[in-house]
């Protein structure tokens, strides 16, 4: 019986040339560890580091067309095959093959495919931007940008196409910035698009759905950090902030500290712009600036449903930085997070948003500033910094 190839995961619909059906090629591909694809140019040859030298001298004799070389550094023929036959060979699209509903078209599964590769990478965002004539595709990966592939022009507007349909945002729409979201299996990819002077830009921030565990400690915290941040978490009233620049892990912090309030029997209410991640035992919401529900306006609706804590996702404007202050102070504990780099410039920030000085202080409970360092050989802790009111 003959085993499964790259060809076997080859997406259905692709062009079925008469050399990559023979089945003398099939089992030379099996036997030196290599994909074979025919381009119009040529025929493409993927190698790993497990094909021999030897091999190559028999490539050149049993195929005398010109020959394209890759270099398949992770060993993973299946997937390289798979995006080369996508991105070389993929036939022109009608709108109506784009639906949210037809998984099986290639463009489907090639987009499928790089959002899986980003979530088994343990990448947080992906970023699809032309360059040139082309467009790279890349993946945020512990803080840095790694190239994941090159897409042509014309295949990358059809995957942006694709995008807008699964996130129900205006696929005609060009000129202006637009914001989406949607799901794939058990993670939330929310979707920005945004123009440049040489096309459209998109960037995916991949969040889970599931619940995640979170300590302080997996977080960076030191001991007596950890020690603060629980004395803090106990307390009925009064604001902890949590400030850091954006990217720094300010959400996987709040988190933490939600985790731990849930254990303590507290009705928990969050206002969240969307909702990052499921935490049972907890009362989450979800901004929709579209319908005009604000920040503010679910606060205010919040705050008639008896909660003993409420979590912020971000004070962005003056009206929930307010009802934020005046929450902490009437018999509330409210955590919230706000983007500063430092305690000085938290406190200009409020102010600036209609908070004074007087008032931070009355409300403040502890101050949270974090920031994310690299740790080799790969990964990223936080550092942390708490001050106390």
């Amino acid at each position: 019986m003959r085993t499964n190839t790259w060809l076997d995961k080859l997406p259905k619909g692709l062009p079925n040339t008469e050399l990559s059906s023979n089945p003398s090629h099939i089992a030379f591909m099996q036997a030196w560890k290599m994909g074979i694809y025919p381009d119009d140019d040529g025929t493409i040859i993927v190698i790993s580091h497990q094909t021999p030298a030897h091999a190559l001298h028999q490539i050149a004799l049993l195929f005398p067309s010109p020959l394209k070389w890759q270099f398949d550094h992770e060993n993973n023929l299946s997937q390289s095959l798979m995006l080369l036959a996508l991105r070389t060979k993929l036939p022109s699209t009608p709108l109506a093959e784009l639906s949210v509903e037809n998984n099986h078209h290639p463009l489907a599964q090639l987009l499928s495919l790089i959002i899986d590769s980003a979530i088994s990478s343990a990448a947080s965002d992906i970023h699809i931007r032309p360059v040139d004539k082309s467009y790279l595709v890349q993946y945020r990966i512990d803080g840095s940008l790694i190239k994941h592939l090159s897409l042509s022009s014309n295949v990358a507007q059809r995957c942006l196409m694709r995008l807008k349909i699964l996130s129900d945002v205006d696929i005609a729409e060009k000129r202006l910035p637009q914001d989406g979201q949607f799901k794939q299996d058990k993670t939330s990819i929310r979707l920005s698009f945004c123009p440049s002077a040489i096309g459209e830009v998109c960037v995916m921030r991949l969040h889970p759905l599931k619940e995640q565990e979170i300590s302080f400690q997996s977080l960076g915290m030191q001991t007596a950090q950890c020690r603060q941040m629980q004395n803090a978490l106990q307390k009925r009233h009064g604001l902890i902030l949590i400030i850091g620049a954006t990217g720094s892990g300010k959400t996987h912090t709040l988190y933490a500290a939600l985790q731990t309030i849930v254990k303590q029997k507290r009705h928990v209410i969050t206002v969240e712009d969307p909702v990052e991640m499921p935490l049972m035992g907890c009362q989450q919401m979800s901004v929709n600036p579209s319908i005009q529900l604000t920040f503010s306006r679910c606060l205010r609706a919040v705050l008639r449903q008896d909660p003993d804590v409420l979590a912020i996702g971000e004070i962005r404007d003056e009206d929930t930085a307010k009802i934020a202050i005046q929450a902490a102070m009437t018999g509330h504990l409210v955590l919230a997070t706000l983007h500063a780099a430092t305690f000085k410039m938290a406190l200009h920030r409020l102010e600036h948003l209609g908070v004074g000085p007087s008032d931070v202080r009355s409300a403040l409970s502890l101050c949270v500033m974090q920031r994310l360092i690299k740790t080799p050989p790969q990964g990223r802790t936080g550092v942390f910094k708490l001050m106390a009111a």
